[in-house]
Parts: structure tokens; C-alpha cells; sequence
């Protein structure tokens, strides 16, 4: 008889990235893309290996320029973590809000 065993792993939390269209872009008015990647997770009881996911946004290049903020946020049960980052035109740059 063959006793399988399998090792799971502990579940692990997300990390998020929020990225935006190009600087180039922005100047011509254009929409704004805003895409909050989402990796390196894992449910409760995987064997192996992690997970990713993207969202993106399209914004109107008026709503950018007034200085809106938007948020992703990410809830991973397995870990009880709730993750939100924010991104404005102000920063061109994401903000950690964990």
C-alpha cells in the first residue's frame, strides 16, 4: 500500500501595484488607464504555486486632471487581510493604505 502526502502551503496575501498610462498620454488629454495588479497570493490549502489578477479603469482625462483619487482595494479571506491602495494624478504614483 502507497501513503500519499501532500504539503500544503500556508495561505499567503496579495501583493498589489497600481500602475497609469504613460506621461505622454496624460499631457494629450487623453483617457487615463489605471490597472491595479494583484499577485503572489494563494487560497487556504493550494499545494503549490500563487495566483495573480489585474483590474484596470479608464478615466476621462478631465476627471485625472482635477486631482480624483482612486482606490483598489483587495479583501484575501484565507488571511483575513483587506489591502487598498490609492493612485491620483498628484502622485503619478501609487500609496499603500494597509
Amino acid at each position: 500500500e502507497r501513503s500519499v502526502h501532500s504539503v500544503f502551503q500556508k495561505p499567503s496575501p496579495p501583493f498589489i501595484t497600481l500602475i497609469q498610462s504613460s506621461p505622454e498620454d496624460i499631457k494629450m488629454h487623453k483617457p487615463v488607464t489605471a490597472v491595479c495588479l494583484i499577485s503572489g497570493f494563494n487560497p487556504d490549502k493550494l499545494k503549490n504555486g500563487t495566483f495573480s489578477t489585474n483590474s484596470e479603469l479608464t478615466v476621462p482625462a478631465r476627471e485625472w486632471s482635477i486631482g480624483a483619487v482612486y482606490t483598489c482595494q483587495v479583501s484575501h479571506e484565507p488571511t483575513h487581510t483587506i489591502i487598498a491602495n490609492n493612485i491620483t494624478k498628484f502622485s503619478g504614483r501609487s500609496h499603500d493604505n494597509s
